[in-house]
């Protein structure tokens, strides 16, 4: 599953409290191991220009050497993005 929730219209004290349960409530999930995907994305809008991802996994899906993998990927496509690069 991947969403974007956006908590723009809470304060900044809102944003934390919500935050902070989504972060909890993505970490406490179940996965079902018979069907996929094994990985669920959460993106928070915090304000306009700052923002959460929330990367939620089953440790069948990755293993240490795979997570760094997808980690430094993540990194560069995100300094990509920044950049204004394809």
């Amino acid at each position: 599953l991947t969403s974007l929730v956006d908590l723009t219209g809470l304060s900044g004290a809102g944003r934390q409290v919500e935050s902070d349960r989504l972060l909890a409530a993505e970490s406490n999930q179940s996965f079902d191991l018979s069907a996929v995907p094994l990985l669920s994305i959460v993106l928070l809008q915090l304000e306009e220009q700052e923002h959460l991802l929330i990367v939620t996994t089953h440790h069948i899906a990755f293993d240490g050497w795979s997570l760094g993998v997808f980690i430094d990927e993540l990194a560069a496509f995100y300094k990509g993005f920044v950049a204004g690069e394809d």
